[in-house]
C-alpha cells in the first residue's frame, strides 16, 4: 500500500513539475467591439468629456489620451501642438482651471471602427466668455457666453476595456480668442 502510494506521488510529481515550470498562457487580447458597440462607447466617451471639462477636471480629461497622444488645436489664437499626456495637462490646465463654466457640445459624430481602432469626426460648439480689452470692464459681456463651432477629429485605440484618443485635431475658426 505504501509503495502503490509512492507511484501515485511520484505520477503527480511527473505531471506537475512540467506545469509548474511552464509558463503560465498569456491572456487572450481582448475580442474587437463590433462597431456599434464602438461607437456606443466613444460616444459615452465624449460624453463623460463634456462632463469633465464642465467640472474643470484636467485629470480625467487626460487619462482619455494614450501617453504619447497627439493633440493639436487650431483657431481661437491656440494653434499648439502636444504630444504626451503630461504636456498636455501643463499647458492646458491653467487655462482649464481659470476658465468661466466651461461647456462643450458635440453634434453630427460619427464613428469609423474597425478592429480596435476607431475614427472620430463631429462637430461641436464650444462656449467661451469673451476676453474684453484691458481696462473694459462690461459685467453684462462677462456673463455671456459666446458659442464658437469647430469640429473634432481624432484616432483613437481600444486598450483594454476602453478606448483611449491617440491623436486629436480640434479646429476653430480662426481670430480672436
Amino acid at each position: 500500500m505504501a509503495k502503490a502510494l509512492g507511484y501515485i506521488g511520484l505520477l503527480l510529481l511527473t505531471l506537475a513539475v512540467p506545469a509548474l515550470a511552464a509558463p503560465a498562457p498569456k491572456a487572450a487580447p481582448a475580442a474587437a467591439p463590433s462597431p456599434a458597440q464602438a461607437e456606443a462607447e466613444i460616444t459615452a466617451l465624449l460624453q463623460g468629456a463634456t462632463g469633465a471639462l464642465a467640472r474643470k477636471d484636467m485629470h480625467h480629461l487626460t487619462s482619455l489620451l494614450d501617453n504619447q497622444a497627439e493633440v493639436e488645436v487650431r483657431g481661437l489664437g491656440l494653434n499648439r501642438r502636444t504630444v504626451g499626456r503630461q504636456r498636455v495637462r501643463a499647458l492646458y490646465g491653467p487655462e482649464l482651471a481659470a476658465a468661466e463654466a466651461p461647456r462643450v457640445d458635440f453634434r453630427g459624430v460619427q464613428v469609423q471602427a474597425q478592429g480596435t481602432r476607431a475614427r472620430v469626426e463631429a462637430l461641436l460648439t464650444a462656449y467661451v466668455v469673451p476676453q474684453l480689452p484691458e481696462g473694459l470692464d462690461l459685467e453684462l459681456l462677462r456673463q455671456q457666453r459666446v458659442p464658437v463651432p469647430g469640429r473634432l477629429s481624432a484616432i483613437l485605440e481600444r486598450q483594454g476595456s476602453r478606448w483611449v484618443f491617440q491623436r486629436m485635431l480640434l479646429v476653430f475658426p480662426g481670430g480672436a480668442r
